[in-house]
């Protein structure tokens, strides 16, 4: 994939906008579309305070080979979190596909299919309305070591209802992660439970290019 990014800071708020060229191939199927991403985050650095609010993949899959075309999996998301003064650890919480009010319902169009969609024994069908309504949270918390290092957790509700087994769940939902920071780069590195028997590792390295060049 390919994106272009800008943002802009106004006051306590900052607006950011991104474009995304995307190409996916999955066994015999494969996938192009294009899609933008909106945000605006409000930032209150004297209550340690951040809220954002992101409009998620808006766009469209303009070629499909052996797939359908179809929208982009459009999402609306809202976090906040809050750091406590004199204290290290941040509290997050995150809400997802606030369009509709359950996100852990299998429908015919794909919504809230887990794992394994064509087969019913691996989807989530008909929660009860607390799950529903809890389907929609991401709990989370990170700890910072002075200003150069922090870990981090977090754990989905809905990927760890919908990705899991009736017999074998596991810690399915749950990441961890820590992160190194200094004036000119960033590393970091996050583990993912995606289902009972699947684990996702991220790299990232970021390096600050006007700190590299500047004099």
């Amino acid at each position: 994939s390919a994106y272009i990014a800008a943002s802009k800071t106004y006051e306590h708020y900052k607006f950011g906008a991104t474009v995304k060229l995307a190409y996916a191939n999955y066994f015999v199927a494969s996938m192009m579309g294009a899609s933008a991403d909106l945000s605006m985050l409000y930032r209150d650095d004297e209550r340690n305070i951040y809220a954002t609010l992101l409009l998620k993949n808006i766009g469209y899959q303009f070629i499909g080979d052996r797939t359908q075309t179809n929208m982009m999996p459009f999402d609306i998301q809202f976090a906040i979190s809050k750091k406590f003064k004199h204290n290290p650890l941040r509290f997050i919480l995150m809400t997802q596909e606030l369009y509709h009010w359950n996100a852990a319902t299998t429908t015919e169009e794909g919504r809230g299919y887990g794992l394994w969609p064509q087969n019913n024994l691996y989807r989530v069908n008909n929660p009860d309305v607390l799950a529903a309504i809890m389907s929609h949270f991401v709990f989370g918390a990170e700890v910072n070591f002075g200003q150069g290092f922090k870990i981090g957790a977090n754990y989905d509700i809905k990927k760890g209802m919908e990705n899991s087994f009736d017999n074998m769940r596991g810690l399915t939902g749950l990441g961890l992660g820590f992160g190194i920071y200094s004036r000119k780069f960033d590393i970091s590195y996050s583990f993912s439970k995606f289902s009972p028997i699947s684990v996702n590792h991220t790299f990232t390295f970021t390096m600050k290019m006007s700190e590299w060049l500047r004099r």
